[in-house]
């Protein structure tokens, strides 16, 4: 090789590390303040404080209300199931049959056991039409219940004489009612379909004063079977709460329900 040509390639070698060099090297900006002609440097390759954040929040579990319930879940010897009223707003449910398919493991008789009128469900095979429950006092009345007046429904599957006493190996169901709150609100539903289809719900919760309130919730539904000719229902419905000493230590509620359904 040449001393030409091997200059020529020193040359080139050096001037890439020089480069290198220039482009690890930290990048420095320099700001200029226009006011007294100082000028401030400042290293980027450091990260900058954009100050902290602070959130705040609390996520809220659905829980079961049943006051039979006295120890947490984690040390309940049962699985619950607590379908809340979000899940029954979405759905539409208009019945129990309807809401309980939410939850794995029910199926419903189709009026065995001389209930052709009523709810028949199963809880693992093993029938608990007689372990519903509504705000934890036993039910055991034969209807096909609606759903307007329920805030939440908990399914407990486990033997019932862990807390219920006497009732089946496959579990229970409670129905949690509407309460009155505290604040005001109003919600209305209505509905139409095929088959004479209509229905409609009206919520209504109104304070009265700093600790009681009243809530009112209506319902009227009517409709044929689909497929079957002079077969049709219709019925109404009517739940009245009233609430004192909301918010407060000591508090009683005043419930009163009336369902009518024609079939």
């Amino acid at each position: 090789m040449s001393e030409s040509r091997a200059a020529a390639l020193r040359s080139l070698l050096f001037a890439s590390s020089a480069a290198g060099m220039l482009v690890a090297a930290p990048a420095i900006a320099a700001d200029v303040t226009a006011e007294d002609g100082v000028v401030v440097t400042a290293d980027q390759s450091q990260p900058a404080n954009l100050g902290t954040i602070d959130v705040n929040g609390q996520f809220k579990k659905p829980a079961p209300v049943s006051p039979e319930f006295v120890a947490p879940l984690v040390d309940t010897p049962r699985a619950v199931t607590v379908i809340p009223q979000a899940i029954i707003e979405q759905t539409s449910a208009s019945s129990l049959q309807d809401l309980l398919s939410n939850s794995p493991g029910i199926t419903f008789g189709a009026g065995e056991g001389g209930q052709p009128l009523a709810d028949r469900p199963f809880i693992r095979g093993q029938s608990s039409g007689n372990n519903i429950f509504v705000d934890g006092i036993r039910d055991t009345g034969g209807q096909q219940r609606e759903v307007f007046n329920l805030e939440q429904v908990e399914v407990i599957k486990g033997p019932d004489a862990v807390y219920s006493g006497r009732g089946s190996g496959g579990g229970s169901i409670n129905l949690a009612s509407k309460s009155p709150k505290l604040n005001a609100f109003t919600n209305v539903s209505a509905g139409a379909g095929t088959d004479g289809y209509l229905r409609g719900t009206v919520d209504a919760n109104l304070p009265l004063g700093e600790t009681a309130a009243l809530r009112i919730n209506l319902m009227g539904a009517q409709g044929d079977v689909p497929g079957r000719d002079a077969v049709d229902y219709d019925k109404w419905g009517a739940a009245i709460s009233l609430g004192a000493g909301l918010g407060t230590p000591s508090s009683m509620v005043f419930s009163y329900y009336h369902l009518t359904s024609d079939q």
